[in-house]
């Protein structure tokens, strides 16, 4: 069965899903249901930003024009769009000239999003919007790697970088190109969550290649699993993340080989919520095999908390008012053993403990001992939801 999205939802969050629905026909079906209303159309707008579908927002504005949409939402949304279409293609030209640097030294690379992730999904780079380029890397070829960034003058977030930490407690290292204004992640890891994800070697063997670039990017089964993990990870609280699972679910899956990963890394409780989420919001049909896991009831219970985030149109994740709700949301989403391992990484010191008490190189030893009451200091004078 086929969900209509949810009528709980302020109406200009419900307009914005309805101009995100992919069938034409049934999306200006929907946008017609609120011809009646009485819109904020400013609303309108800052939703479209704020969940980064701008794109497809004034695509389906543009595509059916209807005559009772304010010229100055589509003048706006049209110079959102435009903009947005000459960053995908700086990214994407630059993205290729990485990877061929990688390609040179032997560094195998895959593309995660960015602009080749728009172009494998959506069908065209303008769809979709990106901040900055995620690709992931084998952790032997790190150096070699930064090496390579820093010659091209990106600038590597240095902070992270005590007793190798950002190793360890991170999955990812941003560099900034300050002359170019581009920012590139570079992953040796997936997710946060160390030991439960497939290695670089397993997502390599399943990689595909976007045919008009070469550039690698990983198999839809791989891809569904980040793409599940990596939004449950942030509440979702951007309407993007849902989008891209929402085409990456017209695609071909095997979803036999989908649960199995699902199982073998801990990714159940992620992936039975995302596709009760895109089923709720969006109406995407959930396959047979996991219909079970996607309507269980710790997938509802971790769906309506993603909704909280969904719905009001702030990034809780830098908000201290909602810092104990979601540690408890990202406790519920962890397996058992997900949860000692999180308890474990919490005892290696990191960046924020040498932001919080600067000390000499020479001493940073001493951060193993201080950590915990560093730790505890920054939860009770800022209440930081992460460290």
């Amino acid at each position: 069965m086929i969900s209509e999205p949810t009528n709980d939802l302020m109406p200009e969050l419900r307009f914005v899903i309805a101009c995100l629905t992919v069938d034409p026909d049934k999306r200006l079906e929907r946008m017609e249901e609120f011809r009646a209303c009485s819109l904020d159309f400013h609303l309108v707008y800052q939703l479209s930003i704020h969940h980064r579908v701008y794109p497809l927002v004034y695509r389906a504005l543009k595509e059916l024009t209807p005559d009772w949409i304010p010229e100055s939402l589509l003048k706006d949304l049209s110079s959102d769009y435009k903009w947005n279409t000459i960053h995908m293609v700086f990214q994407e030209n630059e993205l290729e000239k990485i990877h061929r640097l990688f390609d040179q030294a032997n560094i195998r690379l895959l593309s995660l999003k960015g602009p080749f992730l728009a172009e494998c999904i959506y069908g065209e780079i303008s769809l979709r919007t990106c901040k900055d380029m995620d690709v992931m890397i084998s952790l032997v070829d790190f150096d070699e790697a930064n090496r390579i960034l820093v010659e091209l003058g990106y600038k590597p977030d240095i902070k992270k970088k005590i007793l190798n930490s950002w190793k360890w407690n991170d999955h990812h290292l941003s560099y900034i190109h300050p002359g170019k204004g581009l920012e590139v992640e570079l992953h040796w890891r997936l997710n946060p969550e160390i030991g439960f994800e497939p290695s670089f070697d397993e997502l390599w063997s399943r990689r595909r290649v976007l045919a008009q670039r070469g550039v690698p990017y990983m198999g839809s089964e791989d891809l569904f699993m980040f793409l599940a993990t990596h939004g449950a990870r942030h509440a979702w609280f951007r309407l993007r993340w849902l989008m891209d699972i929402v085409m990456l679910l017209r695609s071909e899956i095997n979803w036999d080989l989908t649960l199995a990963l699902w199982k073998k890394y801990h990714a159940l409780i992620p992936g039975g919520q995302t596709l009760l989420l895109a089923n709720r919001l969006f109406g995407s049909p959930i396959p047979e095999v996991v219909r079970e896991l996607a309507h269980s009831s710790k997938s509802e219970e971790m769906a309506d908390k993603a909704m909280v985030f969904i719905t009001e149109m702030t990034d809780f994740t830098v908000l201290r008012e909602r810092a104990v709700f979601f540690r408890k949301y990202l406790y519920g989403l962890r397996t058992g053993t997900q949860r000692f391992s999180y308890i474990l990484s919490q005892l290696y010191p990191n960046w924020r403990d040498a932001e919080t008490l600067p000390l000499p190189k020479s001493l940073h030893i001493l951060y193993f001992p201080l950590r915990p009451f560093l730790f505890l200091y920054r939860r009770l004078k800022f209440g930081t939801m992460e460290d």
